[in-house]
């Protein structure tokens, strides 16, 4: 995205928005949303380039700051709050576009909007209270405004408040849409039983779920890249309990993908984070929540620097990892990872958006793959991140990326609590979303440094169900 006409074009897309010129400037084109007339969207053109002024949060404006070299503190406006993004192409349209969502969000927010989104996240077959409504809308206080906002209900089909009760599962006398004992009957054609006017509370309330976050290889997989029988029966459980398993891995999402069908993690409500947190897929509707990539030319540079010092370095597509050539590394690397394999010197003609990580192997020198970390960061530090997922695999990703603030982002999408997340893993990569979740849990057979960093430790390893008790405590 590089132009004006893209980025107001995208910012009109958004419901009840308007397009204003307020300056007496043509150079200032603002785009407001309607219902408080504020502008989540400023555009005008700046020592040749079009940017863009955005609203933020306040951690987020750092993140982005620090991630992209045209994300700048904003323009005229208060830089906790704002941001400006130069539209010169170097940042990926889809995270142009994230941005200007995220302030329209940010913009458009009032408790009656975050009642309906509230609302909306009431599963088929279960019911919610107007307490419990008002709580996840951000006011336990405000049970009345709910139901006050429920009578005004602009989308009944899409925002299903039928599904809301009192605090003893009593259903409305006379139901707004549709009259006398309709939400009776939209309940139970929903398999919900009501007997006198009453949902029996401990059977078919919505209780929120909890995501558990967890590592593969050495954490909830064997040494033999298997789940065993017991740990399979309680993930199984966590899951009817309508929890929602989250794999969390350094591997490709084809990679992840492969590994849940094939050991039947294949879990509904499930959800993938790949690539060390740079994808997050919701398995169910079988879209990408979020990606971030690394730029072409930081992987350009950092296969030159490769050959240069020597180093194996592959990156992926979609569907393929993308290696210089076969090697001891790529050899040792493809009996674990049934991914297909593109042999290319150069990755870049066979990439069509930038590839979430690139990773270096290395088998036998530890201390050269040090110094190549050590050339990789000093060189671009500023745009990527790296850490290990095994002694030999060294992940280079986008700044500011990780499995932690995945995780973070994954339960901030669903309104779930972050105290109702957990994770476990066992290697530096896992580190973060230890340290972001509720809950974070290490194997007793990782790394020291990642039990240090747990809140708990399991008593067995990964070939003994070290994780049983804590799925079965979730």
């Amino acid at each position: 995205m590089t132009t004006r006409e893209e980025a107001l074009s995208f910012g009109l897309s958004f419901p009840d928005t308007y397009q204003d010129a307020p300056f007496h400037d043509a150079n200032w084109q603002l785009v407001r949303y309607r219902a408080n007339k504020k502008a989540f969207l400023w555009t005008y053109e700046k020592d040749g380039f079009v940017n863009l002024n955005l609203k933020t949060a306040p951690d987020r404006a750092y993140f982005l700051r620090g991630r992209f070299s045209s994300v700048l503190p904003a323009y005229h406006q208060n830089k906790d709050h704002w941001i400006t993004v130069v539209l010169d192409g170097s940042i990926p349209d889809e995270e142009v576009r994230m941005m200007i969502a995220e302030s329209y969000d940010l913009i458009s927010d009032n408790p009656t909007k975050r009642i309906y989104e509230a609302v909306k996240k009431i599963p088929y077959g279960r019911v919610a209270t107007y307490g419990q409504i008002a709580a996840l809308a951000g006011n336990p206080r405000m049970s009345r405004a709910v139901g006050n906002a429920l009578h005004k209900n602009p989308d009944p089909d899409g925002i299903p408040c039928y599904r809301v009760v009192n605090a003893q599962g009593r259903l409305a006398e006379a139901f707004v849409f549709g009259g006398v004992n309709v939400q009776e009957r939209l309940l139970k054609e929903e398999g919900v039983e009501v007997t006198d006017g009453v949902v029996n509370l401990s059977k078919f309330q919505w209780k929120q779920r909890k995501l558990f976050f967890t590592d593969l290889d050495e954490t909830l997989l064997t040494s033999d890249k298997k789940v065993s029988p017991l740990t399979y029966a309680e993930l199984q459980k966590f899951a009817e309990r309508g929890n929602s398993l989250v794999i969390a891995s350094g591997r490709s999402l084809h990679s992840a993908m492969s590994v849940q069908k094939e050991l039947g993690l294949d879990f509904p409500q499930s959800y993938i984070v790949a690539s060390n947190g740079c994808l997050i897929y919701d398995c169910d509707r079988k879209e990408t929540i979020f990606r971030a990539g690394v730029p072409f030319p930081v992987v350009a540079e950092i296969f030159r620097m490769a050959r240069e010092q020597g180093m194996y370095v592959q990156t992926y597509s979609d569907d393929r990892i993308i290696a210089p050539g076969e090697t001891e590394e790529l050899e040792r690397y493809s009996k674990f990872v049934r991914t297909p394999i593109l042999l290319a010197a150069d990755p870049i003609p066979h990439l069509d958006k930038p590839p979430c990580k690139v990773l270096s192997i290395e088998l036998h020198d530890h201390e050269k793959q040090e110094r190549f970390r050590a050339s990789v960061t000093e060189r671009f530090g500023d745009v990527i991140d790296t850490m290990y997922s095994s002694p030999y695999y060294l992940e280079i990703i986008p700044k500011g990326c990780g499995k932690g603030p995945a995780a973070v982002r994954l339960a901030e999408h669903l309104g779930i609590p972050v105290s109702d997340t957990c994770a476990a893993g066992d290697e530096e990569n896992d580190i973060s979303m230890i340290e972001m979740t509720g809950l974070g849990i290490a194997m007793c057979n990782g790394k020291e440094e990642v039990r240090r960093a747990a809140d708990a430790v399991t008593e067995a390893d990964n070939n003994h169900d070290g994780l049983v008790p804590f799925i079965r405590n979730l």
